[in-house]
């Protein structure tokens, strides 16, 4: 009986002194490999993200858009096209924001005076060549000026961004 429970305390002892810090030690091997294993990628990951970067960066090129904010992006195209369209753009407004079917949608709101042609330019190239929204509406009036007796065209345009 007493062999037995010295039997028993020395395998209680041998666990405590030598299996438990080997258990250990086997433990904090195994998550130092698999961290080894995790740092052995990081130099492909490293050159893949670069070639992203810069695949990324010549698609925005490609777009012309900066890193600022939509609305200075629209205000900077929009001006560069009314100047060579020779349209005024008389009113810029803030983007009004809604929310529906879970996404958000941004409309902006801005008044333009010129010819028909060239404003219809104008929203072309917009749509198509620009990726800035696409036109929900437009509204085309025909305006006169009482005191120079002239005429002019103003249309105010709603783009939108569903984002």
């Amino acid at each position: 009986m007493i062999l037995l429970l010295f039997l028993f305390l020395a395998l209680l002892l041998c666990y405590k002194l030598a299996i438990s810090n080997t258990l250990d030690l086997r433990k904090e091997y195994l998550s130092l490999k698999k961290e080894e294993r995790l740092s052995e990628d990081i130099p492909q990951k490293l050159t893949l993200l670069s070639k992203k970067e810069i695949y990324l960066d010549s698609v925005l090129q490609k777009l012309d858009l900066n890193n600022t904010a939509m609305e200075n992006n629209l205000l900077r195209v929009v001006n560069k096209e009314a100047a060579e369209n020779n349209i005024k753009i008389i009113d810029f407004n803030a983007p009004h924001t809604s929310d529906k079917d879970n996404s958000h949608v941004m409309t902006y709101i801005f008044t333009l005076e010129g010819s028909y042609v060239s404003i219809l330019r104008l929203i072309h190239d917009l749509e198509t060549k620009r990726n800035l929204g696409s036109v929900s509406h437009l509204e085309f009036e025909k305006k006169k000026d009482y005191r120079t007796k002239r005429t002019y065209l103003q249309t105010i345009v709603f783009l939108e961004q569903i984002k």
